[in-house]
């Protein structure tokens, strides 16, 4: 039963340590591309690399925007989704899948 609890706990610790690694989409700043699948994201309260599922020419990308899952709320986080913006017209050109959000130490 011990050994089950202590598991349990770790599930939800390594599931609450998952869910710090978000911040404001108000609180972008802006960004620098790291990879064909990769930016890393300046904001008000730090810096995070937020990596994607296959995102075609994110690596050229000028302009780009995130929006919650839901559609809702201003947090991104894992699951969400990075935006690559058109420079001239604004359009979105592509959608990517946010898998992986990590803070990156200063």
């Amino acid at each position: 039963m011990k050994i089950l609890l202590g598991l349990m706990f770790s599930l939800f610790i390594g599931q609450a340590s998952q869910a710090s690694d978000c911040f404001l989409n108000s609180g972008v700043r802006g960004f620098e591309n790291n990879g064909q699948n990769s930016v890393i994201v300046d904001t008000i309260r730090g810096t995070y690399q937020v990596d994607t599922w296959v995102c075609l020419e994110l690596d050229w990308a000028d302009e780009i925007a995130f929006r919650p899952w839901s559609g809702m709320g201003s947090r991104i986080c894992k699951n969400d989704y990075l935006y690559i913006i058109e420079r001239f017209s604004g359009r979105i050109k592509r959608r990517c899948s946010i898998y992986e959000i990590t803070k990156v130490e200063d």
